[in-house]
């Protein structure tokens, strides 16, 4: 039951991080170049909030896949060695989003038409300071447990009359 709780756990902060990451993207893209704005969220069929939450669903599930080999393998490394450091989980998110963003615009490995569209300095700053969000919102509803995987019997001191 304690694996199960902790799957959950780190299923949940893996896609809350994206979420956060998501919105630091999308701020950071339209104030950037309000251009973007009609991009994203302009339609004539439905309502802006309406857009707003399909283009935040959508693009969450699309980042989760993008991000999904690299976390995997921090994953697998930070529950293994059992690291529960916050500055650990920050510089590697952040540091994991910069390549990403370095490898697609390069190699076009992912077809996300702001996020890996030109290799200039506020897109780099924008993507990493999203992928250190992400980090820490990892860590701080999973990341501090690592390793946590066995249910832990507390002792607890009986009182003496």
């Amino acid at each position: 039951m304690a694996s199960l709780r902790r799957a959950s756990a780190i299923l949940a902060a893996f896609v809350a991080g994206n979420f956060v990451a998501l919105h630091i993207l999308l701020a950071g893209k339209v104030l950037s170049d309000f251009s973007n704005f009609d991009y994203y969220f302009k339609t004539e069929i439905w309502s802006p909030p309406a857009v707003y939450l399909l283009v935040v669903a959508f693009y969450t599930l699309g980042l989760c896949w993008n991000a999904l080999l690299p976390t995997l393998v921090a994953l697998i490394l930070t529950e293994t060695l059992r690291i529960r450091s916050a500055w650990f989980y920050v510089l590697a998110a952040g540091f994991g989003a910069l390549m990403l963003d370095v490898m697609c615009s390069r190699y076009d490995l992912v077809q996300m038409r702001s996020f890996c569209h030109g290799l200039n300095l506020s897109e780099l700053l924008i993507v990493t300071v999203a992928g250190m969000a992400a980090g820490y919102v990892f860590w701080r509803l999973a990341g501090c447990r690592a390793g946590d995987w066995s249910s832990k019997v507390r002792s607890v001191a009986l009182a003496r009359d």
